[in-house]
C-alpha cells in the first residue's frame, strides 16, 4: 500500500539516466500486469539513452519533460487478432499503473503521459521509430530521479462526497 499511496507525477527531474537493470525491471512489472483473456497484447521500447530522449522530446507534443528525463517506457499495443480486442486500452492501462507502483517502489519519479486517442502523437512516435502500422503507441512514461525530494509523499486525496456505501 505504501507505493499506492505517494504515488505522484513527476515533470522534474535529476540529470541522471536510468539503468538497463532498472528499465528492465519496470518493463517486467508492466508484463506481471492482468491482461484481458491473457492476451498480451502489449509491446514495449525502453530508452535511457539521452540522445534519444532529447529528439523525442522535441519531436512527440507533450513529450517535452522527456528531454530532462532519465528514462522512457512507451507501451504499443499490437494490433493483430487478440481475442479481447475492445480490452487492449485497459490492459495498456493495468501495465501502465504496475509500472508507476514499480517506479514508486525504486525511488523512481514518473508521469503517465497519455497517447491513446492522440493521432499526432501517435504518428510522431511511429515516424520516429519506425514501427509496423500494427504497432499502436498507447502510453508513454516518462522516467527518473526526482528533483524535488518531496515529490513521493503521502497526500490524501480521499473524498466521502465522491462515494456512497451501501
Amino acid at each position: 500500500m505504501k507505493e499506492i499511496k505517494i504515488r505522484r507525477s513527476v515533470r522534474s527531474f535529476e540529470d541522471k539516466l536510468l539503468s538497463d537493470k532498472e528499465l528492465e525491471k519496470l518493463v517486467r512489472a508492466g508484463m506481471q500486469a492482468p491482461s484481458a483473456r491473457n492476451q498480451q497484447p502489449l509491446y514495449y521500447i525502453a530508452i535511457n539513452k539521452k540522445e534519444v530522449l532529447k529528439e523525442i522530446s522535441e519531436k512527440v507534443p507533450g513529450y517535452k519533460m522527456v528531454g530532462e528525463a532519465g528514462g522512457l517506457i512507451i507501451i504499443f499495443i499490437r494490433n493483430e487478432e487478440h481475442p479481447a480486442p475492445k480490452q487492449t486500452e485497459q490492459d495498456a492501462s493495468a501495465a501502465t499503473q504496475n509500472i508507476l507502483l514499480e517506479a514508486t517502489h525504486l525511488g523512481i519519479g514518473s508521469c503517465w503521459l497519455s497517447t491513446f486517442h492522440n493521432e499526432a502523437k501517435q504518428e510522431a512516435i511511429s515516424n520516429y521509430f519506425k514501427l509496423p502500422e500494427k504497432h499502436l503507441p498507447a502510453v508513454g512514461i516518462a522516467l527518473g530521479y526526482p528533483k524535488d525530494k518531496d515529490a513521493l509523499k503521502f497526500i490524501d486525496r480521499y473524498n466521502k462526497d465522491w462515494v456512497k456505501y451501501i
